[in-house]
């Protein structure tokens, strides 16, 4: 077995093992969520001082909402700057997001981290902020 299937099935096995996963939502490495259509890749605003910053976040989802034909949101993707992130503001970018894009847009999002174990957390957070779709090194998980 390859190096990348067996961290793949260890991935799905905690994550099904993990008190935290899916713990308020349906979870599944497979399913019938639709992915079609564009995925804007949304960057995180900052401040000076390094904290996030809400209000411009805020003022950029509102106006991408109204972007004919985009389909949702990347959060925390390869430009997303989630590693200048700590655990909790990663959370919350998801949270707020969700919070801040229309209804009928789909949240992705990257959750990978730099041990397993803490990928199998981020995802099982992530997930329980409202994320839709989560995207890391090894797997993809939808949330329905």
């Amino acid at each position: 077995m390859s190096a990348f299937l067996s961290k793949t099935r260890k991935i799905a096995f905690l994550l099904s093992e993990s008190k935290l996963a899916c713990s308020t939502r349906a979870c599944s490495t497979s399913g019938s969520l639709s992915i079609h259509g564009v995925f804007s890749p949304i960057t995180t605003p900052f401040h000076e001082d390094e904290s996030i910053a809400w209000p411009q976040l805020q003022a950029n989802l509102l106006r991408w909402n109204e972007v004919e034909g985009l389909r949702g949101y990347l959060v925390q993707g390869s430009n997303g700057e989630y590693c200048y992130l700590n655990r909790e503001e990663r959370v919350a970018m998801i949270e707020k997001v969700r919070q801040w894009a229309a209804k009928d847009k789909l949240v992705l999002a990257g959750s990978g981290c730099e041990s397993t174990k803490d990928t199998v957390e981020m995802t099982a957070a992530m997930a329980n902020a409202g994320v839709s779709l989560l995207i890391n090194y090894y797997l993809i998980v939808n949330f329905h």
